[in-house]
């Protein structure tokens, strides 16, 4: 059960950048500012807590910089860009529904790379959970989709590079603490990203004190302590598993939208909450069966 927890929290934390995202937005910060910062933070902040409590974790063999080199390149800088351009040139709903198509590409890698089994039950929590994301961002309602070729695309850019961190963290997590793996993807991703922004980021001189408070804050925490502990998820669970169970993201945004910002819930958009639910307590019972 451990492992399932453990990724629901950061399905949790990840659900708080929606209503954290839109504050800062509120404040003039740019989405493309925002990621870049994000991880500039997020990367900081753990290289200076492992240097004082475990300064032994900020290493990593050399033959493996080059893994965290693609890991931070594909897994966060790409993903980063290629979900924000999805939500430029097509709608959020859309958006969302492409990426998260990556448990489905997680589920087929690990049978393939990681000779994880594909048993009955995860085939339809992996069904329901999908399902259940299309219903939870209203994927029913067509003035919700957008089909623009180009958005499309980014989108399932998205989904793929969210597959591959996942992956990737599932093999360095057998080899690195969480801390560690995420230090040094987090770590290359920022410094990719920095590349990439260049100049655009002198703006962000200009905001005001409030808005830097926002972005520590999803930096530490649906950044930093979400993909930790979602990494962290996968030494006690597949990666497979770890990912269906990350679903649960856009149903706590779609509440925290509901509870925070007076957004308003449609029975399909619950019922689609409950077969996500459903979804990952059909896998942690079967799991707590295993472990019986």
């Amino acid at each position: 059960m451990k492992g399932y927890i453990l990724a629901a929290t950061a399905a949790l934390l990840w659900a708080t950048m929606a209503i954290l995202g839109k504050l800062a937005y509120r404040y003039g910060v740019t989405p493309l500012t925002l990621v870049t910062i994000r991880a500039v933070i997020a990367t900081l902040t753990l290289a200076a807590v492992l240097r004082i409590t475990a300064p032994k974790q900020l290493r990593v063999s050399r033959r493996d910089l080059p893994f965290f080199a693609f890991y931070g390149l594909v897994g966060v800088a790409l993903n980063y860009t290629c979900y924000f351009y999805a939500l430029k040139w097509t709608t959020v709903a859309m958006a969302v529904i492409l990426l998260y198509l990556y448990p489905a590409i997680v589920t087929v890698a690990g049978v393939l790379f990681f000779g994880e089994p594909l048993d009955r039950t995860k085939g339809v929590a992996l069904g329901a959970a999908l399902a259940g994301c299309f219903l939870v961002v209203g994927g029913y309602n067509p003035a919700l989709l957008r089909l623009n070729l180009v958005g499309v695309l980014f989108g399932l850019g998205g989904g793929l590079t969210a597959a591959i961190y996942t992956l990737s963290g599932k093999w360095a997590v057998g080899r690195y603490s969480p801390w560690t793996t995420v230090l040094y993807a987090c770590g290359f991703g920022a410094s990719f990203l920095l590349l990439g922004r260049g100049q655009g980021l002198l703006e962000a001189v200009h905001y005001p004190p409030m808005a830097w408070f926002i972005i520590a804050l999803i930096a530490w925490f649906p950044t930093l302590l979400a993909y930790t502990l979602f990494i962290a998820s996968m030494r006690y669970i597949e990666a497979s598993r770890a990912s269906i169970t990350a679903t649960l993201e856009p149903v706590m945004a779609a509440t925290f939208a509901y509870l925070i910002l007076g957004e308003t819930l449609e029975p399909l958009q619950l019922l689609g909450g409950a077969m996500v639910l459903g979804a990952i307590l059909m896998l942690s019972g079967r799991a707590k069966e295993s472990e019986g």
